[in-house]
């Protein structure tokens, strides 16, 4: 067996993964398809990795919300200190439930050891709200969401607890 070509292919191998790993975590970060930026980073190497380095964070459903401010418990409290260095601040907007028929929605039926019951469309989803005395601690999610949600923390919750929406 030659030595030379065994430790250059070994090296080859140890410097891919790493530049593998790589990739994967700055996908991960800048919120991209990071199994994808793994493989391209395994077999392309310096090429992807200079492409991921460079390309922007995606924006969109995955990123998670800003955490809000410590509220203002004072006048003395209302200070440059409290607004961010560039001068602005961003309200936190409380997530909106969908009222579209074509998404299927879940919830986490407490009542029935936890299973979860769906996919219903909106309509019956609404029913089954009422007919089951489920209130708004209810967890739920769809398509839209990136993570089950309880329904109070929906700023238009009554779209599935008002009975007037029941069609």
């Amino acid at each position: 067996m030659n030595e030379p070509s065994t430790l250059f292919t070994l090296l080859v191998l140890i410097v891919s993964t790493l530049i593998t790993i790589l990739c994967y975590s700055i996908a991960k970060k800048k919120k991209r398809n990071e199994f994808l930026w793994a493989f391209l980073g395994f077999f392309f190497g310096v090429f992807s990795l200079l492409v991921i380095l460079f390309l922007p964070a995606k924006k969109g459903s995955k990123q998670r919300v800003k955490e809000t401010p410590a509220p203002i418990t004072s006048m003395e409290n209302e200070s440059a200190e409290a607004l961010p260095d560039d001068g602005t601040f961003e309200m936190p907007r409380a997530p909106r439930i969908s009222g579209s028929k074509v998404l299927n929605w879940y919830y986490i039926d407490s009542t029935n050891d936890n299973n979860i019951q769906g996919p219903l469309p909106i309509d019956e989803f609404r029913k089954e709200i009422h007919a089951k005395h489920l209130d708004d601690s209810l967890y739920i999610w769809c398509e839209e969401f990136e993570e089950w949600t309880q329904i109070c923390d929906f700023s238009n919750a009554s779209l599935l607890l008002d009975a007037d929406f029941i069609e």
